[in-house]
């Protein structure tokens, strides 16, 4: 078993006008943030808690009562390349806090809470292999609709509150109009995003969609993320990018067989 290293991190974030997701009434300039981010990074180097610094200046707001504590730790490609970089790599103590990084959201302070050390462990124990074997009726088949790349006006990597990556794809007007027709027509159908003969993403459609935009929340990181939007990026036009799933019913058999190490 392999463990790559991952720190759970507290962060401090300062943002500045024009920063990504800052908040409407921020004024300050990139470089008034980075001075302040400094100032606070002395304040915590002196004594004061991270926690009460986090309250009073932090701009994200998902996690300043709480000292700035991230749920999920730096090392799994949850968080932009900066931030994950410093904290694997900058922080080797426990309580250790990073000078400055600079990220699209602002500057961060990023405080290490608790450090996992990469590791690699075998284990051997007796196995069971349980398998089901699905046997379709016919072939899944997917039917081409008129949405293509044509009307793809831009692919944007967006951020969560908890800086979880995610494909938004922009129609334009012609765009926005064929995506409400079809997922009018199509209540309860599949629909799968394609870049050539790959399959992206399939959803249910649960509601029409006007808003001509399509999200794609399967990248798990933002490494998945780049690589995703940069198929889109360099996929041909007009190449067909949506269909609609016709999938026969299924009967399936298992098998166990115990199997011995």
């Amino acid at each position: 078993i392999k463990q790559e290293k991952n720190v759970h991190v507290s962060h401090i974030l300062i943002a500045y006008t024009g920063a990504v997701r800052a908040p409407e009434d921020i004024e300050r300039t990139q470089e008034e943030a980075f001075e302040l981010a400094k100032e606070i990074k002395e304040k915590a180097d002196k004594g004061e808690s991270f926690e009460s610094l986090a309250l009073k200046y932090s701009n994200d707001d998902s996690n300043k009562k709480s000292g700035g504590l991230l749920e999920v730790p730096a090392g799994g490609g949850t968080y932009v390349t900066e931030f994950e970089e410093a904290a694997l790599n900058e922080l080797t103590e426990v309580d250790q806090t990073t000078n400055p990084i600079e990220t699209p959201f602002g500057y961060h302070l990023i405080k290490a809470r608790e450090i996992n050390e990469a590791s690699e462990e075998s284990i051997m124990e007796e196995q069971v292999n349980f398998g089901i074997i699905f046997f379709a009726e016919k072939p899944v088949e997917w039917e081409l609709t008129t949405m293509n790349g044509n009307f793809v006006k831009t692919t944007d990597i967006i951020f969560d509150e908890n800086y979880k990556p995610f494909i938004e794809i922009n129609l334009s007007n012609e765009g926005k109009e064929l995506l409400h027709t079809l997922t009018e027509e199509n209540d309860k159908e599949i629909l799968g995003v394609f870049i050539g003969n790959e399959l992206i993403t399939s959803f249910t459609v649960k509601e029409v969609n006007g808003s001509g935009i399509i999200t794609i929340k399967t990248p798990s990181n933002t490494q998945e993320a780049d690589k995703t939007k940069e198929k889109f990026d360099l996929a041909p036009l007009p190449a067909p990018i949506i269909f609609i799933e016709d999938l026969a019913g299924t009967n399936q058999e298992s098998a166990e067989e115990p199997e011995q190490e």
